[in-house]
């Protein structure tokens, strides 16, 4: 999947968190979170630098890209190819639910490609 060991080592700590990792109710990484997560960076690895990525207590993955506090995406990964997103960029905020292959699309084409953003 073109994923660095660094990368490819907090996936698969993330993945090794067992159901209730977070208390009551909290869940294990859902395989299909995962997977639209890798087909969703394959799709963008050539233009994008890699995210921070995180487990959410309901098993999804989380992906972050964060230039300032100001400037940031932040993407949820569902089980079924939906993906929540959060845009940031200054006093513009852009917030939705898209497929993921749409939100490769919508956000590559922007002016400011924020794959690009890091640290």
């Amino acid at each position: 999947s073109g994923l660095s060991d660094k990368l490819y080592g907090r996936l698969q700590r993330l993945a090794n968190k067992p159901d209730g990792w977070r208390g009551k109710g909290s869940r294990r990484l859902s395989v299909g979170s995962l997977r639209y997560f890798l087909i969703f960076w394959r799709s963008i690895k050539k233009d994008a630098v890699e995210p921070f990525v995180t487990l959410a207590p309901n098993g999804h993955l989380y992906a972050e890209w964060h230039a300032s506090w100001k400037r940031h995406l932040d993407v949820e990964f569902t089980d079924n190819e939906d993906a929540f997103y959060g845009l940031f960029h200054g006093n513009m905020v852009h917030e939705g639910r898209e497929k993921a292959s749409e939100l490769v699309n919508m956000l590559l084409s922007r002016r400011s490609n924020p794959f690009k953003w890091s640290n």
